[in-house]
């Protein structure tokens, strides 16, 4: 196709959440930090190679598939807010990350380092007294 050479009329959405199909076998808790793997399915977030953040699950009831019951199940995921986890008690995030990269640890822990595969959660943008870390996962498949 052409470049534009007038206007274009386009459909737009705020874009705030993605519904993508969870893993067959998956669980995801509401609150957990979200991965979508190279197909698009949604797992539970860990440091496994290919993952990608997509953000906090935020839709229904915990959400468990089964496999091979040919269930089409999906699950919410807020992109854009900003979303407090916990910090690694062997990798600590510091106020050194404040504005950097941090990684998945878990579905619901980030930490300084990564794990092997440096699946990146987002940028920290704060961490509590409480050592809870706030993270903007919006901008971790970019962070990279």
């Amino acid at each position: 196709m052409a470049p534009l050479n007038k206007d274009l009329p386009v459909a737009l959405a705020k874009g705030e959440y993605l519904e993508p199909l969870i893993y067959n076998g998956a669980t995801l808790y509401i609150g957990a930090m979200v991965c979508l793997d190279a197909q698009g399915f949604a797992h539970p977030a860990a440091d496994t190679a290919g993952f990608i953040m997509a953000g906090t699950n935020v839709g229904g009831t915990p959400v468990k598939t089964q496999v091979g019951d040919g269930a089409t199940i999906y699950c919410r995921i807020d992109r854009k807010r900003i979303a407090k986890r916990i910090n690694s008690s062997g990798d600590a995030v510091t106020v050194a990350d404040i504005g950097k990269v941090i990684y998945v640890e878990d579905d619901c822990t980030v930490n300084h380092t990564g794990g092997s595969n440096h699946i990146a959660a987002g940028i920290c943008v704060s961490i509590d007294t409480d050592g809870g870390v706030w993270v903007d996962h919006y901008l971790a498949p970019v962070a990279l």
